[in-house]
């Protein structure tokens, strides 16, 4: 999900269904197969650019950050909705600082959030904060949840690039910190067990989110751009520029060796898929002077054979980075100049439905 001229969408995690918003437009529930409404949760939200939008594992509840001002008037607003009444559950604002509202249990409707420099777990449907679940938070960047294990991943920015993993315990609730390292680039396993780091010197550092320890550290990568682990943890793929030359490295965490080298463009954004089917890879191509774009597609690798599965061109550099369904069925794109979602098959690229819920 990316932020383009105020469009947002969600897949639930049933795959069947997803969430369009749009400033001063509906918040809409669809049939992500067909396009059409469902229902719509609230007619109109405010005139603000939506930031993130978010969905309780089970699809009860719905979180939407928006943004208003600029500077030191700007502010962040949460607001989370009930998505079977439509009814407002919760309403919270913190400044010129995100709150970056994250689910972080897969049974329990908790929410974390930040307000005001502390982050915080809010119960739902208690209406209240879990206890002992508060941890000083002074600048948040970035949060990743494992929902199934109550892991939180949380990159801020003191001292810069600090990434730290904390668990949610729920039969004694408590934020336990498991470990805390520096590092811009990063990525979490699918199963919520292994973290991939990329330390100050250069390496790419795996963790284990259970104890902390180090499990294994690659040699010295340089211009080591984009990592991605695979849902197990035991693939590592790494986007690697050096004079002028952009190459995927796909390594295997658990031989400790490189499996496999790619020769490709640049690339803006790397992720495996969320059974770990294929991965999913968006290039870009410039002119011959390095200045101006030229070319921007969506790749997806299967990571049986790493030959191409599909691929999905992009109109403009302004088209977001694609959003997937649960079962990897489904992608969907964001083209900013038609204002329209394409709904396409990962299998081989084709297109399944457009949405035009009024962008």
């Amino acid at each position: 999900q990316r932020l383009i001229k105020g469009m947002k969408f969600h897949f639930l995690s049933s795959g069947k269904e997803l969430i369009t918003a749009r400033r001063r437009g509906a918040l809409t529930l669809r049939d992500a197969r067909t396009g059409k409404k469902i229902r719509e949760i609230t007619p109109r939200l405010p005139d603000e650019r939506i930031t993130r939008l978010t969905s309780s594992g089970d699809g009860r509840f719905l979180a939407l950050e928006s943004h208003s001002g600029y500077g030191e008037a700007s502010v962040y607003h949460v607001t989370v909705w009930s998505t079977e009444t439509g009814k407002i559950i919760h309403q919270a604002e913190n400044g010129a600082q995100p709150l970056v509202p994250t689910f972080v249990h897969a049974h329990e409707a908790w929410l974390a959030l930040r307000e005001k420099n502390l982050l915080h777990i809010l119960d739902l449907e208690a209406k209240k904060r879990v206890k002992n679940c508060s941890i000083y938070l002074p600048s948040a960047l970035k949060m990743l949840a494992h929902p199934q294990s109550g892991l939180l991943a949380i990159a801020h920015g003191a001292p810069i690039g600090t990434v730290q993993i904390w668990r949610a315990w729920n039969n004694a609730p408590r934020m336990e910190e498991l470990t805390g390292r520096q590092a811009r680039v990063w990525s979490l396993s699918g199963d919520g067990r292994r973290l991939a780091l990329r330390t100050k010197e250069g390496a790419v550092q795996i963790l284990s989110t259970e104890t902390g320890e180090e499990i294994w550290t690659t040699p010295v990568l340089n211009r080591c751009y984009r990592l991605a682990l695979s849902q197990d943890g035991t693939a590592l793929a790494l986007s690697i520029s050096t004079q002028g030359k952009s190459e995927l490295q796909i390594w295997s965490v658990e031989k400790k060796s490189k499996l496999k080298v790619i020769p490709v463009p640049g690339i803006d954004d790397l992720r495996y898929s969320s059974t770990g089917e294929f991965l999913s890879c968006v290039f870009h191509s410039d002119d011959e002077e390095g200045e101006e774009l030229i070319e921007r597609e969506l790749v997806l690798f299967s990571t049986r054979t790493w030959k191409r599965q599909c691929s999905i061109p992009y109109l403009n550099e302004n088209d977001p980075l694609p959003c997937f369904s649960a079962d990897d069925k489904m992608s969907g794109v964001v083209r900013d100049r038609e204002k329209l979602v394409e709904i396409r098959s990962t299998q081989d690229g084709s297109l399944r439905s457009k949405l035009n819920p009024g962008f």
